[in-house]
């Protein structure tokens, strides 16, 4: 009995000691294994980065340049985006011109049954006036430049008291111009010559009609001259800009643009008395002239940034000389134009 009880506690001290290892269903605490997927598990997607540069003539920037100074390496363009773009352009220009007629229309005249008297007639204070100019083009792809029709029409009138010419009649003199321009030009790209610089040109052949009409108008009498020329000849153009870069799209430009033209010019003199019944004479002359013909523009040009960079808008001075438009015979005359503009050309 003594040699049973002895052999119970070592039994009970050895399973104290190495315990045996429980089975699922003793112990219901434990957690449930992971099952694990019959395939394979699917590639965890990583996202890609990549720099792609634009498409067409648009020169690639970086986003984000690393050095401060890199922002200097590709400067504005005064031309903007507008010159690499290809398709039809608009251009439409409107100024407030202040014309005036230097010189003096000047022919014989002879009054039946009198001896031949000189109409010499010069010309009254021309009025402030706008003058439109239209522009439309084609331009190439792959900065070919472009094709261009330019039209522009300059029309003034004024009349000022003349006792200066004859103290008797209240006589007045009143004054007419008429000029018509028609450009036909190949339009070259903007190149960019320093930082900051561009210059384009054009050149074609401009046809051009410039009418003038002086008339004394007194109790005594009437007195009438009048000029007319049409020629045609070489044009060219050149284009100097200056972007600022204190504001994106603006730019500084200066224009300078001549032709010689051509042509013929028919000037006609009348002269009639008011008498009973009335009487007068009429002479015309026609003569081939050389006129030169030269405009300087200085301005600002504004393409807004962005979406609308498919517009492009100017505002500045424009001073114009033509020489010898009246010369012919006795006559002499020159005309002069200035005043300021506005300019707004749309790519469509």
């Amino acid at each position: 009995m003594v040699g049973m009880l002895r052999c119970l506690l070592l039994v009970l001290a050895l399973g104290a000691v190495f315990p045996l290892p429980a089975s699922p269903a003793q112990a219901p605490n434990a957690p449930a294994p992971v099952q694990q997927p019959g395939g394979p598990l699917p590639p965890i997607p990583v996202p890609r980065y990549e720099t792609v540069a634009p498409s067409g003539n648009t020169p690639f920037l970086p986003a984000a340049p690393q050095n401060p100074n890199d922002f200097l390496a590709g400067p504005p363009s005064p031309q903007c985006s507008l010159a690499a773009q290809c398709g039809y352009y608009g251009l439409f220009e409107i100024s407030l011109l202040f014309p005036e007629i230097r010189g003096m229309l000047s022919g014989p005249v002879t009054v039946t049954g009198l001896p031949t008297n000189n109409v010499s007639l010069g010309s009254a204070s021309l009025d402030a006036t706008g003058s439109p100019r239209l522009e439309i083009g084609y331009r190439f792809g792959d900065s070919m430049g472009a094709v261009a029709v330019a039209y522009r029409s300059i029309v003034s009138k004024g009349g000022d008291n003349a006792p200066s010419i004859s103290p008797f009649g209240n006589p007045f003199l009143s004054s007419l111009i008429n000029v018509n321009v028609v450009d036909i030009d190949y339009v070259s790209p903007a190149y960019n010559i320093l930082p900051y610089w561009n210059v384009s040109w054009r050149a074609g052949i401009r046809t051009a009609g410039a009418y003038y009409n002086s008339q004394l108008i007194s109790t005594f009498g009437h007195q009438e001259a009048t000029s007319n020329f049409l020629g045609a000849g070489p044009h060219a153009e050149l284009e100097l800009g200056r972007a600022l870069e204190i504001v994106p799209g603006l730019a500084v430009l200066a224009k300078i643009d001549g032709a010689i033209l051509v042509g013929n010019i028919a000037q006609s003199f009348s002269e009639t008395l008011q008498t009973t019944p009335p009487i007068g004479g009429a002479s015309v002359f026609n003569s081939t002239e050389t006129v030169p013909v030269m405009t300087f523009d200085l301005g600002l040009s504004y393409t807004p940034p962005g979406c609308l960079n498919w517009a492009r808008f100017g505002l500045g001075y424009q001073f114009e000389y033509w020489w010898d438009v009246g010369n012919s015979g006795n006559s002499h005359g020159n005309l002069l134009i200035n005043g300021i503009y506005f300019r707004g050309e749309f790519n469509f």
